[in-house]
């Protein structure tokens, strides 16, 4: 965001009455904070549709709880949207790993040309199990496969 506007002058202009101010508010948001959620969601097993998808809802729930005064502020606008779509997008994934229908695959009889694709599927299953344990599982297993213990 424009470093001239603080949070407040932000949520004031969009809660303006006068449409063409509150818009030009939300759009300063969005340009301002697109980047850094669009690379945490790619980073994280999304496309760029994805992203899309996701920091469309997380600026769209800040941008309604500030229309109705009810956003606290308790962190900057940037943080709080990067906030919740990372919430958003972890409960995506979490969804996905638990309802996709997996199945035993052999591997080692998968066609050459099929070895990036099964490095990303297992990547992308191990992401969403990784985010579902606890920090405890999650010690235990960095110690024993990193750490050798």
């Amino acid at each position: 965001m424009n470093k001239g506007n603080s949070d407040q002058e932000i949520i004031e202009r969009i809660k303006s009455a006068d449409r063409k101010i509150s818009n030009n508010a939300l759009k300063e948001i969005y340009l301002a904070n697109v980047k850094l959620v669009e690379q945490y969601i790619m980073n994280h097993g999304g496309s760029q549709e994805d992203a899309a998808d996701t920091y469309q809802d997380a600026v769209m729930a800040f941008y309604n709880l500030a229309r109705e005064d009810r956003f606290e502020g308790k962190s900057s606008i940037s943080t709080f949207i990067y906030a919740v779509a990372r919430n958003i997008w972890s409960k995506k994934m979490r969804h996905l790993v638990k309802h996709r229908n997996l199945k035993v695959v052999d591997f080692d009889r998968l066609p050459e040309q099929d070895l990036p694709k099964r490095e990303i599927d297992l990547q992308l299953i191990l992401k969403g199990v990784m985010e579902q344990m606890g920090s405890d599982c999650k010690d235990l297993l960095t110690y024993f496969y990193y750490e050798k213990l």
